[in-house]
């Protein structure tokens, strides 16, 4: 899992435009720098190459019949995967999509709880950065309820991702 969270779908969008997507705007390997860069076709394809990596962690875990606990473990691999790639010293994306995927099919239930908590922040903060941070917070909450087997390490997930936005958090909230 953490292997294929390090196959960083920007990096390679990136070099097949010519590109180095850590030298140029945010310097961040993911889809938002792909798409103010170098466009929405690149911006749909980080996207969903990212999204994709966390929802195959999760499904394999599932059709392999893993417990819950190592499914989630392996959720939390493919998105360290993704933020600290060995191959790129660390430097890596901030996970957005990749723990969307995998939370996706990890509760379906706790997914709608982020997408409502989404929705109503974004409308409240104007704010996507900020609706995002409060969807995995509730999320997270949600998660704790309606599926105990695995919570901590969906937990360190989520932090991780919020760690790695508080400099976008910090200029938001201002």
């Amino acid at each position: 899992s953490y292997l294929l969270g390090t196959v960083m779908t920007a990096w390679f969008v990136s070099k097949w435009f010519g590109q180095d997507l850590r030298a140029v705007n945010s310097g961040n390997l993911g889809a938002r720098n792909a798409g103010k860069t170098l466009g929405k076709g690149a911006f749909i394809v980080t996207a969903l190459g990212d999204v994709g990596k966390g929802i195959v962690v999760v499904v394999a875990g599932r059709l392999l019949h893993l417990d819950e606990v190592v499914v989630a473990i392996g959720l939390l691999a493919v998105v360290c995967g993704h933020l600290f790639p060995f191959w790129l010293k660390g430097r890596g994306g901030k996970g957005v999509a990749t723990v969307l995927g995998a939370m996706l099919i990890f509760s379906w239930q706790a997914s709608v709880v982020f997408v409502v908590s989404f929705c109503i922040a974004l409308l409240v903060r104007r704010s996507a950065t900020l609706a995002f941070i409060a969807g995995l917070v509730f999320y997270n909450v949600a998660i704790a309820f309606w599926q105990l087997e695995g919570w901590l390490f969906v937990t360190v997930a989520i932090w991780l991702v919020i760690w790695k936005h508080r400099r976008n958090i910090s200029e938001r909230v201002r």
